[in-house]
């Protein structure tokens, strides 16, 4: 399962940096590199097309169309690729990635990669693979049925190249991302196992591990519940290398996942509890392991008890044993806060408690305990807010932010707004900066050049993956313009 962070900073930001020290083999690791990076396209392509979609498909689709000397142009175009596909056909949806049009006898499919050759294949027999590209179901004497794009639900991502069904507790089918049937692995017909015991099962590179756990009723066993012993037996299997080894000395039965999807794979963060030396379970609480099956940064030694982390800004790591926060840098403990169960840590890189925003050392940043109706957002390293002014009669509506190292203030007067978006003067002459809050992330400090101060407004988003896609569209004297945003490098 993984976590939605609270907010997103568009911008480039270093998260989730930080290099503990050496571990006990010799290695310096750390706890990944996320940084958060936007891209920004002006689809001047689009100019003049009227978007038709009310919303993307889950492959980032989108239909257009315009009408040029009394024909009217079809387009679909595709949010995260930029693809574009034009007809002199409306484009019909059939599934997420999957388009056809109706210019001939026969439909006419489109989708990632332009027209596709359908020839031979029967009106469902069409498909949309896990990575996008069209296929044709090979006949019924050919290998098993393929992956689809549709059935992902059902399966596990492993590294860059597989996708794994579990059929059973021990026995998984391995697909190709084009959705191809590789092979079927029996891990029981492999190894030794206890049939009756219960699977936790998850996923780093191009690795599947399982987490046995069952009773025994004497000989060697791991831990004690209840008045009864159990084994936890954890095997990995190498989908490059068709193998299946063991991966013993865990000592740590795992409940699930915490956090996965670190773009370098090196390591993810498990929820479990640990196997005490008197063989007996301590409380629920998160640590990290690598593609070997071992612990990567023992998060218990940086905080006894740590049962939630958060990866904050600027390289910090913030861990809390339900007592108190801990924040982490280079290895060494900067600062600590009660969690008195008021006080939260949030993504603005400090803490919050009772309305009162504090910076990670303790001082108070905003108390927002008497702003009546003014609700404060924030991202990595941001806080802002609106506030409105009368003077004179006149109201101006001015957007406060809070950044930086002492979090000094700045202002800047609002010179639009819609649909949950403020544009305001840049301090550069002709720019904008755009702020926008909807679907739990926040847009911060987004640059606009020479564009309309027309209210900019979202026409589609999407998020895939570590990164979050969002279409704009504005209207000026020429007609529609479209603007593609791509945040990418979050922790989700």
């Amino acid at each position: 399962m993984k976590r939605k962070t609270m907010a997103v900073l568009l911008g480039t930001l270093l998260c989730a940096t930080c290099l503990f020290a050496a571990c006990d083999d010799g290695t310096d690791r750390s706890l990944g590199s996320q940084q958060f990076s936007v891209d920004i396209r002006q689809e001047d392509d689009l100019r003049g097309y009227v978007l038709t979609s009310s919303y993307s498909d889950s492959l980032g689709w989108v239909t257009l169309q315009k009408t040029e000397n009394g024909e009217t142009v079809y387009m679909l175009y595709n949010m995260i690729s930029g693809e574009q596909i034009t007809s002199s056909s409306a484009f019909i949806k059939r599934a997420d990635g999957l388009y056809y049009t109706d210019e001939t006898d026969r439909p006419v499919y489109y989708g990632k990669g332009g027209k596709f050759d359908s020839s031979g294949a029967g009106g469902n027999q069409v498909y949309v693979a896990p990575d996008g590209t069209l296929h044709k179901y090979a006949p019924a004497s050919a290998n098993e049925p393929p992956l689809q794009y549709s059935s992902l639900s059902s399966a596990q991502r492993i590294g860059d190249s597989y996708y794994a069904v579990f059929q059973t507790s021990f026995a998984l089918s391995l697909y190709g991302t084009d959705g191809k049937f590789l092979r079927h692995v029996n891990i029981a017909e492999r190894i030794d196992i206890a049939q009756a015991a219960k699977v936790v099962y998850w996923a780093l590179g191009n690795k599947a591990f399982m987490q046995l756990d069952y009773t025994v009723a004497g000989g060697y066993y791991d831990y004690v519940a209840g008045g009864v012993k159990h084994r936890l037996d954890t095997y990995v299997y190498d989908a490059e290398t068709d193998t299946v080894e063991e991966c013993p000395n865990m000592h740590f039965k795992v409940l699930g996942v915490e956090y996965e999807g670190m773009e370098d794979q090196s390591f993810l963060v498990l929820r479990g509890q640990s196997i005490g030396e008197d063989k007996c379970l301590s409380t629920e609480r998160v640590q990290t392991f690598g593609q070997d099956g071992k612990v990567w940064i023992d998060l218990q030694k940086l905080m006894p008890g740590a049962s939630e982390i958060v990866f904050g800004q600027g390289g910090k790591v913030i861990l809390c044993d339900g007592l108190n926060y801990a924040v982490f840098a280079d290895g060494e403990c900067v600062a600590t806060y009660p969690a008195d169960g008021c006080a939260e840590y949030c993504a603005f890189g400090g803490f919050l408690k009772n309305d009162i925003y504090y910076s990670e050392n303790g001082s108070v940043i905003l108390d927002a305990s008497s702003r009546e109706g003014s609700q404060i957002l924030y991202a990595p390293g941001v806080l802002f807010g609106v506030r409105t002014e009368t003077t004179t009669g006149e109201s101006r509506r001015v957007m406060e932010i809070w950044s930086g190292e002492n979090w000094g203030k700045t202002e800047r007067e609002i010179v639009a707004s819609g649909a949950f978006l403020y544009l305001t003067e840049s301090a550069e002459e002709g720019e904008y900066d755009l702020y926008s809050v909807f679907d739990e992330h926040l847009l911060a400090g987004l640059r606009i050049n020479q564009w309309s101060t027309n209210p900019l407004t979202l026409r589609a988003n999407l998020l895939e993956g570590n990164a979050a896609y969002y279409f704009f569209a504005v209207k000026d004297d020429g007609g529609m313009r479209y603007l593609t945003v791509k945040l990418s490098g979050f922790i989700v």
